[in-house]
C-alpha cells in the first residue's frame, strides 16, 4: 500500500495537469519544420517577444501562453476572465491590447497588458464614435446607423504611443443638397490616430488620417507609410433602387509624423 501511494503521489502532477500542460512538452521534429500540438481551443494571435527567445500565443477562449522558442516548452499560461472581446499583441512584442465591448459596438474598456510583468499598464473607457473625426459623405443625413466593424491597436512602449485604427460600416437615409431628392447610402469609413498613456489613462495625442487604414509601416521616427481605404455607395430612393454613384479608393500615403494633424484643444 505504501508503494502504491508513492507512485500515485509522483504521478499526481500529471494526473491533475491541464491538457495544455500535457501537450506542451516541446517541439516535435519534422522534415523542414517543428510542430507542437496544444489543447483544442483555437489559436488566434501569436507574437515573438522583443528578445526573440519567447513565443506568446493567445486563444479564443481567453488563454495566453508563453513558450520557449528553442525548446517549445510551456513556461507560463494565464486565463483572462471574462474573455476579452478583442485581443492584439503589439508589434514590438512587449505588450498586448485588450478590449471589452460594452455591447453597443461603440464603447469599450481598453487595457494595455505588459507581457513581462503580467500587469496592466493602463485602463480606459473609450467611445470610438467620438474619439477622432472621420470622413463621411456630404449629403444631408436623415438617419445614420454606422456600426463599428473592425478595430486595430498597437502600443509602442518605447514611444508611449497607442496606434488606433477604427473602421465603421453602415447605412443612412439622406437628401441630395441641390435637388432635395431622397437617397440611400452604404458607407465604409473610419480613422487612424494616436493615443498615449498619462496617469494610467489613455488620452488623445494626434490624428493621422480621417479614413480607415488597412495597414501601416513606420520607416523611422519621422516617416509613416500607410494604406488608406474609404468607400460609399449611393442609391436613388426609388423602387427599384437605381445606383447613382459609387466611390471607392485605396491609396498609399506617406506622412512626416512630426507634422501630423493635431486635434483642437477643445476636443472632448
Amino acid at each position: 500500500m505504501k508503494k502504491i501511494f508513492i507512485v500515485l503521489l509522483m504521478a499526481a502532477p500529471l494526473l491533475f495537469s491541464t491538457p495544455l500542460q500535457l501537450f506542451a512538452l516541446g517541439w516535435e521534429e519534422h522534415s523542414g519544420y517543428k510542430y507542437q500540438k496544444f489543447d483544442n481551443d483555437s489559436l488566434t494571435n501569436i507574437q515573438f517577444s522583443q528578445s526573440g527567445d519567447l513565443i506568446y500565443s493567445y486563444s479564443s477562449n481567453g488563454k495566453i501562453r508563453t513558450i520557449n522558442y528553442q525548446t517549445g516548452a510551456l513556461l507560463d499560461s494565464n486565463q483572462f476572465s471574462p474573455r476579452p472581446s478583442l485581443f492584439q499583441f503589439s508589434r514590438d512584442g512587449k505588450t498586448a491590447v485588450i478590449a471589452y465591448d460594452e455591447g453597443d459596438k461603440k464603447n469599450a474598456t481598453v487595457k494595455i497588458y505588459d507581457m513581462s510583468t503580467k500587469k496592466y499598464v493602463c485602463e480606459s473607457k473609450i467611445n470610438f464614435a467620438t474619439l477622432f473625426k472621420y470622413k463621411t459623405d456630404t449629403l444631408v443625413k436623415i438617419k445614420q446607423t454606422l456600426q463599428l466593424k473592425y478595430s486595430y491597436f498597437d502600443y509602442l512602449s518605447d514611444k508611449n504611443e497607442l496606434y488606433v485604427s477604427i473602421v465603421f460600416e453602415g447605412s443612412f437615409n439622406g437628401i441630395y443638397p441641390n435637388s432635395l431628392k431622397p437617397c440611400y447610402v452604404n458607407e465604409h469609413t473610419g480613422y487612424f490616430g494616436v493615443m498615449e498613456v498619462k496617469s494610467n489613462t489613455l488620452i488623445k495625442k494626434n490624428q493621422i488620417n480621417d479614413e480607415p487604414v488597412l495597414d501601416y509601416l513606420q520607416y523611422n521616427d519621422k516617416i509613416l507609410l500607410f494604406v488608406g481605404d474609404y468607400s460609399n455607395l449611393i442609391f436613388d430612393d426609388v423602387l427599384p433602387y437605381g445606383m447613382r454613384s459609387y466611390t471607392i479608393y485605396n491609396q498609399i500615403k506617406k506622412l512626416n509624423v512630426m507634422n501630423v494633424y493635431r486635434p483642437p484643444k477643445n476636443w472632448t
